[in-house]
């Protein structure tokens, strides 16, 4: 084999990109450096080259999945646009330009507010990709130097500290106390400590792993020194990048019930045309060029030209509205998923809880302690401070604040609460020292530190010795030991505590109360630090006490899990933290009570699918704890093979996969991650679980909505296509030409149509289960409303004004048929073609009337009018106010004149036409009591 001097065969550079992460970390340092033919001084730079020249650089590909102007001119080419253009040529052919130009608008009108509601460019794998650092230190024949962490190969030996972003994966040579914020991998914000050890206990993901660093991840305190073994799409985010690239994102339900509405009316309109057009030649004496306009009134009246704009500025309205409820929907179709929401992913650190360390309890020999305050507030109180218990507590204190890394200050945006540097953990205890009355920076001055001894996963506590230089609750000038640490670990450690304000010998009974205090705290879900200080022999140590901390949920979540109960909507924990925390939050927030069903990241990854989807098919809820990106997308995918519609919630870099398969993906604003936000549909603006809940309604109530506009788009396609029948067959002048037709749909009827878009959720929009997926907004009883009901209402209207004009006007009814012909080509005697045109304008008028009605009846297929009114919904005000202008335009101006063909009206008939909308809306309520009365009975 031919070797790449002076390092590695290709095949072999490629292979060692494979190797499982575990081998690296269940084996020692010289393992990898003699594996990946390296030492600590580095690689050279010629074989850096060589190593480059066959794996690349340390790069994640970006592909551009969206084009713009593709995506324009699939708008411009889509089912329904392609019936339009037919038309418009039809038209153009058959000496009607006019016509054709306003149809070439239609096309251009819909393609804009298609392409504007168009997926978004995704932008999530570039924003995986500013997770990486830009420069690195990095050792090249044996110097440390500054270089482009792109530029970093398998092989490479970087230098790591305090404030460094982990350029690659790596495996740790030698560290000094080094802390890593995983959070990216796992969701959990606490640091975690890693070394250079070899790992034999490698139970959990690989994050878990003592001796693995990851790209991405945070160095937040101590230094290592790490040799890269995975660059690029090879490290654990750049897989997270690959799989996220290849998820195949589901077109929303909206969308889907869009297309085959479109289709349905699409090929009902072309059906008709052909039939209009052959009925015409066959059964009729008409020219060629009168049948295609017959043909091309009939596709024109069947479709709803104003159904996609409609539908998009009703969209818009609603994402206004949920933004002022702290929910900014990225992409609007996905709003009405929502109504079909049957399970919630949750994830559990900022978005059921806080994200923020609370003391809420501090345990001592002379008994328990409660502390109020949540979160980094600085207000709170401390009950159960007796005279007894008083010294043994500042010591406590003073030993918390001294054995600490951490700074406190006040927040820069809300001086009412703390900001910390350092470790969340050790805040929380500072927090609470300041909430008993020490000032913890004033109390660090009374010390002068000689030694630090940080915390390691070895030893599982941390040790400062210092001098006391003041009065305080310790003897003046002398050298203390201040511990702090794992509760079994310090209590094994320490020989004395201090009770009733003196030193005692700690007894095994003692030891057995401490731990069972630790297991009962643990239990609940708390995390729990013990503290110590010098004993009063030398080389003792005396406990203090212990603090017990919890991220402790929000405000509110309790009651939103609870509407989401009520709504028929099951949530699901997803977390990375361990079992006992996960169940106690998920308690606290009535998620879990007293059955449920916890699976751990371990379990899950032994189960296929199909075991998997038997596992979670349970009316119990389902905890996951200790899961990884990967495990959170195989739990979205198995309740999605169980046919339920998924949102999942997520703010880290490790939610990506889940959201972006996911129905829905929902996103925190506050603390999220770019890569989260730029992969998911919503993002909440306050990270707070209960917004989902207000998203639900406004998607619930977005689902209603549409069903109503659609019903009345459609009502009065019939009045629109029956002219064109009575034409054909009993050659009757045309009661509503094309051009009126398009001034319903594109005028008149959008902003009525759009305002039962803005209708608000009903008071019991959550006491109704969630939508089936199925369902079809366009359904038979919608259909039969609007066609077989509102619509033949309409119709009969808008003949009854047309016949009436020609009598008022003194023309019977065969003189009317006798007009046809010369009414099409425009050759009537001019008091014919007033008569016509007052005729059309009546009839124009009593379907507008009609449709009032139908607005004020729409917003309740059930309720009365009267019972449906009470919601405040400002623009179906203007909407009405905005129609009856547009027909006053139309009928009374000479340019609109001259377009449309119409008259002025005659006062006495304009008053007539409000009793069109009284008369409709009566058989709109008779057809309601009918239908209240047959469902109840």
């Amino acid at each position: 084999m031919e070797r790449n001097e002076p390092g590695l065969p290709e095949s072999t550079l490629q292979e060692i990109q494979k190797i499982d992460p575990i081998t690296w970390a269940k084996r020692d340092a010289s393992f990898a450096l003699s594996s990946l033919k390296t030492n600590p001084g580095g690689l050279s730079e010629a074989e850096v080259q060589v190593r480059q020249k066959i794996l690349g650089y340390n790069e994640m590909e970006q592909k551009r999945s969206f084009n713009p102007l593709k995506c324009f001119i699939e708008k411009l080419v889509g089912l329904l646009a392609i019936m339009l253009w037919a038309a418009s040529i039809l038209a153009f052919i058959s000496g009607t330009p006019l016509l054709s130009y306003v149809i070439w608008a239609i096309i251009l009108i819909n393609a804009i507010f298609s392409f504007i509601q168009e997926n978004r460019a995704d932008k999530a794998l570039q924003a995986l990709s500013k997770m990486m650092p830009s420069h690195v230190k990095v050792y090249r024949d044996g110097e440390l130097k500054s270089i482009h962490a792109e530029q970093l190969v398998p092989g490479d030996v970087v230098s790591l500290t305090a404030g460094d972003k982990v350029p690659a994966d790596c495996r740790i040579l030698s560290s000094n106390h080094l802390m890593v914020n995983n959070s990216m991998l796992t969701g959990e914000s606490l640091p975690v400590n890693r070394c250079e050890a070899i790992d034999t206990h490698i139970n959990g993901p690989v994050s878990d792993c003592i001796n693995l660093i990851f790209a991405g991840t945070s160095i937040t305190g101590g230094e290592a020194k790490a040799v890269v073994y995975g660059t690029g799409k090879q490290t654990q985010i750049g897989m997270i990048t690959e799989t996220t690239a290849q998820i195949k994102r589901e077109k929303s339900t909206l969308e889907i019930q869009i297309q085959r509405i479109t289709k349905i009316l699409a090929t009902f309109a072309v059906t008709i045309g052909i039939l209009a057009f052959c009925v015409s030649i066959f059964l009729t004496d008409i020219e060629v060029n009168a049948a295609l306009i017959f043909a091309i009134g009939m596709i024109v009246a069947n479709i709803p030209e104003g159904l996609m704009p409609t539908v998009s500025l009703s969209l818009a309205l609603s994402v206004q509205r949920m933004a002022k409820k702290n929910a900014l929907v990225r992409k609007p179709s996905a709003v009405e998923t929502l109504s079909s929401t049957t399970v919630i992913c949750t994830d559990k650190t900022g978005t059921l809880t806080q994200n923020a360390m609370v003391t809420k309890k501090i345990w001592t020999p002379d008994g328990l302690i409660d502390i109020s305050g949540n979160g980094y507030e600085k207000t709170g109180d401390l009950s159960g401070i007796t005279a007894q218990n008083r010294l043994g507590l500042e010591r406590f204190f003073i030993s918390a604040i001294l054995c600490s890394e951490t700074m406190l200050k006040t927040a820069e945006n809300n001086p009412k609460e703390w900001e910390y540097i350092g470790n969340p953990t050790e805040a929380a205890i500072l927090i609470a020292a300041e909430k008993y009355g020490l000032n913890v920076e004033e109390t660090k001055q009374l010390f002068k530190r000689e030694s630090l001894q940080p915390f390691s996963s070895e030893n599982k506590y941390m040790t400062v010795i210092a001098k006391n230089e003041s009065a305080n609750a310790f003897p003046v000038g002398t050298l203390i030991n201040f511990t702090k640490g794992d509760p079994l670990k310090i209590s094994e450690k320490c020989q004395y505590m201090y009770r009733n304000g003196k030193a005692v010998k700690m007894t095994e009974e003692d030891r057995l109360e401490v731990q069972a205090i630790n297991d009962e705290m643990a239990s609940e879900g708390y995390r729990i630090l013990a503290v110590s200080c010098s004993g009063p022999k030398d080389d003792t140590l005396m406990l203090l006490g212990l603090a017990i901390m919890y991220d402790p949920p929000k405000d509110g979540v309790f009651e939103a899990v609870r509407d989401c109960h009520r709504a028929g909507i099951k949530i699901t924990v997803v977390t990375g933290d361990y079992s006992k925390t996960a169940l106690s939050i998920a308690q606290q927030t009535g998620i879990a009570e007293a059955q449920y069903v916890i699976i751990t990241g371990e379990e899950l990854r032994r189960l296929n699918e199909g075991e998997l989807a038997k596992k979670i098919d349970t009316d119990c809820p389902v905890i996951f704890a200790r899961t990884t990106p990967q495990d959170k997308l195989k739990i979205v995918t198995a309740y999605q093979s169980l046919g339920h519609v998924v949102a999942a919630t997520g703010d880290g870099i490790n939610d990506v996969l889940a959201l972006k398969k996911a129905d829905i993906g929902i996103s925190m604003g506050k603390n999220g991650s770019d890569a989260a936000i730029e992969t998911s549909d919503v993002v909440l603006l306050d990270d707070h679980f209960a917004t989902i809940v207000e998203a639900i309604k406004e998607g619930r109530a977005i689902y209603e909505n549409i069903r109503k506009f659609i019903s009345y788009i459609l009502a009065s396609n019939i009045p629109e296509i029956v002219p064109f029948l009575v034409m054909g067959l009993f050659n009757i002048p045309l009661a509503l030409p094309i051009l009126l037709v398009l001034a319903i749909d594109l005028g008149t009827d959008i902003v009525p149509a759009i305002s039962l878009g803005k209708e608000l959720p009903d008071d019991d929009v959550l006491d109704q289960p969630p939508r089936k997926k199925e369902s079809n907004i366009l359904d038979r009883p919608t259909i039969l409303r609007a066609y077989g009901f509102l619509g033949v209402i309409q119709a009969a209207c808008l003949f009854i004004a047309f016949f009436f004009a020609w009598d008022y006007f003194g023309y019977t009814f065969r003189e009317i048929r006798s007009f046809t012909d010369i009414i099409a080509t425009n050759t009537a005697p001019n008091g014919v073609m007033h008569a016509y045109s007052y005729a059309i304008t009546l009839g124009f008028g009593a379907i507008i009337a009609c449709q009032i009605g139908n607005l004020l009846e729409s917003r309740s297929f059930r309720q009365p009018f009267f019972q449906s009114f009470n919601k405040p919904n400002s623009l179906m005000i203007w909407g009405i106010v905005l129609e009856i202008i547009l027909f006053l335009l139309i009928s009374y101006t000479p340019l609109f004149q001259y377009v449309f063909g119409t008259a002025a009206l005659e006062w006495q008939h304009l008053i007539l036409l409000p009793i069109f909308t009284v008369l409709f809306m009566l058989c709109e309520e008779i057809r309601k009591w009918v239908v209240r009365r047959t469902t109840i009975g």
